[in-house]
């Protein structure tokens, strides 16, 4: 396994976003300003028995070259394979995250009461805080019950950003 995982630098129009992969897939995607992302990439470190080197890769192109294009009001959904590790429920909700339609919203209550436990958004929100892959599992569409962005990972600033982004590609897509 010595190699397998690659990491690039991608200039976003909202910050530098780190991208680390194997041949398979995409495991990290996060703004170099995130808070643990050391952690992470000793957790993967760890995990694969290896050091990520600064180099690319097919999927690190295919990501690139997807971001680019969702930046530039071009893609709604994307198709670069990627791997989540978390607990079965962190899964649960970060699949329910991704069927959450480019543009629009969901609270975290919401979240919930689909889960069949309307008391459990507090852990719903904590789920969403532990995605390693921003923007394309879009934690960021998840917003308080009443409206209020809540809390994001990445930067609420960032959270504010991506959704006006998506509600105006969506609106000049229509």
């Amino acid at each position: 396994m010595v190699g397998l995982l690659k990491a690039k630098i991608f200039i976003s129009p909202i910050g530098e976003i780190l991208l680390v992969a194997d041949s398979m897939g995409l495991h990290i995607l996060s703004f170099l300003s995130r808070n643990k992302l050391e952690s992470q990439i000793h957790q993967l470190e760890k995990r694969f028995g290896e050091a990520v080197s600064l180099e690319s890769n097919s999927i690190l192109e295919m990501i690139e070259e997807e971001l680019t294009k969702y930046f530039t009001k071009g893609l709604t959904q994307f198709k670069t394979p990627f791997h989540v590790v978390g607990t079965p429920f962190q899964k649960k909700v970060w699949e329910d995250l991704i069927k959450i339609p480019f543009g629009e919203t969901k609270s975290y209550f919401d979240q919930a009461v689909a889960f069949g436990n309307p008391k459990a958004f507090r852990a719903v929100a904590n789920a969403n805080g532990r995605n390693r892959l921003a923007v394309i599992i879009p934690c960021h569409r998840v917003i308080n019950k009443n409206g209020n962005l809540g809390g994001y990972q990445e930067g609420v600033e960032r959270k504010r950003w991506l959704l006006d982004h998506e509600n105006l590609t969506r609106s000049l897509l229509t």
